[in-house]
């Protein structure tokens, strides 16, 4: 089954259709127009090859945006070495990430986590 959301991109707020399809669809954006990258698929020579382009390039041209393309191959280079760097600072990423949720939780409910770990909600 696959998912369909709308989401909006783009200095224009342009509506588009997001399917999750492949992991990294809508989370990759271009950093000179605002758009989102496409998964695209190119053959050249007998060979295929996966590339990530900007939205706003592939529908409108060269002229709207001269942003390069990003091979698949690359890309998965540099996810690898963020998970990576992550990883190896979980310690740091993890109080992070309590801090933002402790202050989500505090500005929607006005609940502290420690009365969520004690079970006094």
């Amino acid at each position: 089954m696959v998912r369909i959301v709308y989401l909006h991109s783009g200095k224009n707020r342009k509506k588009r259709v997001y399917s999750s399809k492949y992991a990294l669809s809508s989370i990759i954006y271009c950093s000179k127009c605002g758009e989102i990258y496409r998964r695209i698929q190119w053959q050249a020579h007998g060979k295929k090859y996966i590339v990530w382009r900007c939205c706003n390039r592939v529908e409108n041209g060269p002229e709207a945006c001269d942003v390069e393309v990003i091979k698949v191959i690359d890309l998965q280079s540099i996810v690898i070495k963020a998970i990576k760097k992550a990883f190896w600072k979980r310690d740091s990423m993890k109080a992070i990430l309590v801090a933002n949720i402790e202050s989500v939780i505090i500005d929607v409910g006005g609940i502290s986590i420690d009365e969520i770990a004690d079970g006094n909600i």
